[in-house]
């Protein structure tokens, strides 16, 4: 079976910014570690994360220290919700075993199943620089 959704919400959805998302250079000679190129990334210049902070209303609860459920506010289904790091990661990085884990324990919360994705790449359709998954 195929299902075709007209999305008319997302005409209202802000768009986001393409590119990297990198933050500043290592200092001229040094090269940092990947723990430290993690810590130093952050949303480009000029941008409003709208994941931190979050909106009150569309918080659902914690899933970890390093994750948060919130409700998706340019829904496409019923039950759209964002599995979001809870400090900011890139979007372009690899998922890792603690968003599997955050989003296996959403999926498995949902009586009658449900299907996670990863918009990560610049032609995938991501429209935030902060990692996220879509349940």
């Amino acid at each position: 079976m195929i299902v075709l959704r007209i999305a008319a919400a997302l005409k209202a959805k802000p768009k986001g910014l393409s590119g990297s998302a990198a933050g500043p250079a290592a200092a001229p000679g040094s090269q940092p570690s990947s723990q430290q190129q993690q810590q130093q990334q952050g949303p480009p210049p000029g941008f409003r994360n709208p994941f931190l902070p979050y909106e009150e209303a569309l918080w659902v609860q914690h899933l970890s220290p390093s994750h948060t459920l919130l409700l998706n506010k340019f829904n496409v289904v019923p039950h759209h919700v964002l599995v979001v790091t809870r400090q900011f990661e890139s979007q372009q990085d690899p998922l890792n075993a603690r968003d599997l884990a955050a989003t296996q324990q959403v999926l498995a919360a949902m009586p009658r199943g449900g299907v996670a994705f990863y918009n990560c790449g610049e032609h995938s359709g991501r429209s935030q620089p902060h990692k996220h998954l879509q349940v």
